[in-house]
């Protein structure tokens, strides 16, 4: 018998080591490459959303070169910034189950920040990368101490990381207007 905790469906645990066996930064958040979970490129409404982005901006290449993969954030951000889309800051919960301690947090997919307009970083690198992978581009999700970001991949390896927190939004939000 051990002590566990069952989890809901968009909370996440960043490690399930015990306290004893972490000595960095990368054991605290071992977990880390299983939020690519997230990345639902499959989904109707991510992909209805593409589709409204493409539409706005006069239709979208598939993503094979470096100037493409430019026309594609710059009209994702464009969009986002003009439906008012905003960054919203939250923190994880510490826990602890049995002898491991970390840190979970209650993430959203990416339909729920399109419905919501509103995401934390590591949300919104989710839906950058699930509207990437509709355009036909790679993604990696770039975990750094307190932060999540985007590095989008062409056809031809050309890459562009993405700060997805820029887009502040003039509706509100914890930032000034983009």
């Amino acid at each position: 018998k051990r002590e566990f905790a069952l989890r809901g469906v968009t909370e996440f645990e960043f490690t399930s080591l015990p306290a004893s066996e972490i000595v960095s930064y990368y054991d605290y958040y071992d977990n880390e490459e299983l939020t690519a979970a997230y990345v639902t490129d499959e989904d109707p409404v991510v992909k209805t959303y593409y589709t409204k982005v493409s539409e706005v901006y006069g239709g979208i290449n598939i993503i094979t070169t470096q100037k493409d993969l430019v026309q594609l954030a710059r009209s994702i951000y464009d969009f986002m910034v003009s439906t008012g889309m905003t960054y919203s800051g939250a923190k994880g919960v510490p826990e602890t189950v049995g002898d491991v301690r970390s840190m979970t947090q209650s993430m959203r997919l990416p339909r729920d920040v399109i419905y919501g307009n509103s995401g934390l970083c590591v949300e919104l690198a989710y839906l950058w990368s699930a509207l990437a992978h509709t355009a036909g581009a790679k993604s990696k999700l770039v975990f750094i101490p307190g932060h999540c970001f985007v590095i989008l991949e062409s056809g031809d390896g050309s890459q562009l990381p993405v700060e997805c927190t820029m887009i502040g939004g003039g509706a509100g939000g914890n930032m000034e207007a983009a």
